[in-house]
């Protein structure tokens, strides 16, 4: 009895087991169906270009004014998060673009020294996208092109235009990089084609702006607040948080920029100049009650002061 309940029960395994594996999904085999598998990423079928890799640089600006500085690095931050987001290309990393170009225009190099040749094809990438935004009358206008590093062919380009609202969104920079993606061989998939024709997520648009900001700040300061700002709208953003972790260190180890070393001097000047301003006033009334009292704003601001003067007056008619 035990022996015929233990055969049944071996039987029972075996074919629960057999089940298991007939009912599991066959392997496709490339060779026989003549395409490639889908990648398994939500955002592109194939292989998303997998391989290839691009350097993407800040557009030229034309007819911005000085407070939209930041714009071409918002549109060049925004083409790198959606070409690392939306295909397999391979991006170099901004920072070390940023510090590429730094090194080869600090004059450093001689005018006919190689290095300075062609600065794109030091990059070791396959394409480079370059580009010029230009302020409209009612928006923007972006012209986009992606060349080949190794003969220098025109790979992909966009051009068209966008509204105010559409660069705070961040949705006419989607567009061009939809359009582009496809014209470099990504086949997107729907769910990354609804969301390259939309608005980005507000968290993510204002990290980016802030990020953007960051980069074209006048001083480290104003750059780590940014950057900061950045990395808590969006944590995904690591660009943010690494800029800010790097300034953090030359603050903390003193190694701070020219133009906030300037800032914190002229603010010690001014101190000690209303101080010693307040001494003088003070040694002049001691021991009596002062006729007057002094005042001054704490909102100081740069610039020219003009005294005017009351005209002296005659002591003849």
């Amino acid at each position: 009895m035990k022996k015929t309940a233990l055969a049944a029960l071996c039987i029972f395994l075996l074919l629960s087991l057999s089940t298991c594996t007939s009912s599991a999904p066959a392997a496709q085999d490339d060779a026989s169906s003549g395409t490639q598998q889908v990648s398994g990423s939500p955002f592109f079928t194939g292989d998303g270009g997998r391989g290839s890799s691009i350097a993407i640089l800040a557009p030229k600006a034309t007819g911005l004014p000085e407070n939209q500085d930041y714009i071409p690095a918002l549109v060049q931050g925004e083409f790198v998060s959606n070409f690392s987001g939306f295909s397999a290309i391979s991006v170099l990393d901004r920072q070390r673009l940023d510090d590429q170009y730094t090194e080869l225009l600090s004059g450093y190099y001689s005018e006919d020294a190689r290095e300075g040749w062609d600065l794109g094809h030091l990059a070791p990438t396959d394409y480079i996208m370059g580009g010029n935004i230009t302020r409209t009358g009612t928006g923007y206008a972006l012209q986009v092109s992606i060349t080949k590093s190794a003969d220098k062919m025109t790979a992909a380009s966009y051009s068209g235009t966008f509204t105010f609202a559409e660069l705070d969104n961040l949705s006419g920079v989607r567009r061009a990089s939809l359009d582009l993606l496809q014209k470099l061989g990504v086949t997107p998939t729907d769910q990354a084609r609804i969301e390259l024709t939309g608005a980005a997520p507000e968290n993510h648009a204002s990290a980016q702006i802030a990020t953007a900001r960051g980069i074209t700040a006048r001083t480290e300061v104003a750059a780590l607040s940014y950057f900061i700002q950045a990395a808590t709208l969006d944590s995904s953003l690591t660009e943010a948080a690494n800029r800010s972790l790097v300034i953090s260190a030359n603050i903390s180890s003193g190694n701070v920029g020219m133009d906030t070393r300037n800032d914190i001097a002229w603010r010690r000047e001014w101190l000690a100049r209303l101080t010693e301003t307040e001494d003088f006033f003070r040694s002049m009334i001691i021991d009596a009650d002062p006729p007057y009292s002094l005042f001054y704003s704490s909102g100081i601001e740069r610039g020219l002061s003009i005294i005017k003067r009351k005209p002296p007056v005659s002591a003849f008619p």
